[in-house]
């Protein structure tokens, strides 16, 4: 027997990457020694591991970090996942747990619309230090920024805006288009 249209179980949405709180090895970095002394002579692709302590909220918590060497006698932190065992940039808190985010299955907030242009405005803004509204104005250019840099942003920034309004504008033009000519509410404005 075959099912109705849109008679099956309801995809619950998944957990952003974006929303989840999380622990980078920048973080865990900075709790480490600036130059462990096992790390310094091995050979490249050996590794060291080592075990921190972390407390998040009321719970303590041990994340497995491991050491790689690479050039010129300096190393480079990886964190490990506690489900998968497999090296980690971040490990994120979900449901109660440390894992890495496919083992919390979650996912980016890009990869969940079709749209990006939006994300990528509101990053840039980010990154300038503009708040995320398309109508606010755009702060000086921080002090220890090239000039050159921050125009080059300043530029991109413009030119992504001026995709996303006449995409805005398309779409609001779309959205009228498609209302029907009878309808009792066309007489306001949208």
């Amino acid at each position: 027997m075959v099912a109705a249209f849109g008679s099956g179980a309801q995809r619950t949405p998944r957990q952003l990457v974006e929303a989840t709180p999380r622990i980078c090895r920048a973080n865990v970095r900075k709790a480490l020694p600036k130059s462990p002394v096992e790390v310094a002579g091995l050979p490249p692709g050996a590794v060291v591991r080592a075990s921190v302590g972390v407390r998040v909220g009321d719970v303590e918590q041990r994340i497995e970090v491991v050491y790689q060497p690479i050039m010129r006698g300096r190393w480079r932190i990886y964190l490990i996942c506690g489900e998968c065992c497999e090296r980690r940039h971040a490990l994120f808190w979900h449901l109660g747990a440390l894992a890495c985010y496919r083992c919390h299955n979650l996912t980016y907030q890009c990869r969940t619309t079709r749209n990006r242009l939006p994300f990528r405005v509101a990053k840039l803004r980010r990154k300038i230090g503009a708040p995320p509204s398309l109508l606010v104005p755009l702060p000086r250019k921080p002090p220890h920024w090239r000039p050159d840099y921050y125009r080059r942003m300043v530029r991109e920034l413009a030119v992504l805006e001026a995709a996303l309004a006449i995409r805005l504008h398309d779409t609001v033009r779309a959205v009228r288009r498609r209302r029907p000519k009878h309808d009792r509410h066309s007489h306001r404005a949208t």
